[in-house]
């Protein structure tokens, strides 16, 4: 026969351990939806290709004093772990920045023109059919071989795109809206913690 001291122990760690397991799975849940977030954000603005209007950039606003506009591509599920970063676009005091589409849609370049320098530079670029990003890394690659590789590429897919193909002001209002299927990751995540739990109480697991 189990002693009630014993029997107290086992409802203790039986409560305990269904307390893990929801706490468990809130972190997932919460971490799903940072990770949905990182490619939605708030502040952010749609960046769509103007061939196909199918490989997707954005532009995310962030500081206060100090404010950013970082590009990034979002190239699914190539980057599935987070969006690449390419640069940043708002930075008068060192550079005036814009970014282009190539001519066949393929390419997010990002260029800048340095205060002090005569002419612009390609710093960055997202090539959407090979799934790679090409920025400097400043050991193997300089910025000055950086550039020559992405006007070499540039000049493989047609070029810079015309008028419609340049990005415009990615100050304006933010167009980027948090997706319906956003929700879903959380919720099946919580749903299946839920029926774990269910499953362990049918087992007397939870209750003795």
């Amino acid at each position: 026969m189990i002693s009630f001291r014993r029997l107290v122990q086992y409802r203790i760690y039986l409560v305990l351990r269904a307390i893990a397991i929801m706490t468990l799975v809130l972190v997932l849940a919460v971490m799903a939806l940072i990770w949905v977030s990182m490619f939605h954000p708030q502040n952010a603005s749609d960046v769509l290709d103007p061939v196909g209007k199918s490989n997707r950039a954005f532009s995310e606003v962030s500081g206060f004093t100090d404010i950013s506009v970082n590009l990034y591509a979002s190239d699914w599920p190539w980057t599935f772990v987070k969006p690449v970063y390419l640069g940043d676009l708002f930075w008068p005091e060192i550079y005036t920045s814009q970014a282009y589409w190539s001519k066949d849609g393929s390419l997010l370049v990002f260029q800048i023109h340095r205060n002090d320098a005569t002419s612009p530079d390609f710093l960055a670029v997202y090539d959407y059919q090979q799934h790679r990003v090409l920025k400097p890394d400043y050991r193997s690659l300089g910025t000055v071989e950086c550039d020559l590789k992405i006007r070499s590429l540039l000049k493989q897919r047609g070029g810079i795109g015309l008028q419609e193909g340049r990005i415009g002001d990615f100050r304006g209002d933010p167009t980027v809206v948090f997706p319906f299927w956003g929700w879903l990751p959380p919720m099946m995540i919580l749903a299946a913690g839920v029926m774990i739990l269910l499953r362990l109480r049918r087992r007397r697991a939870l209750v003795p």
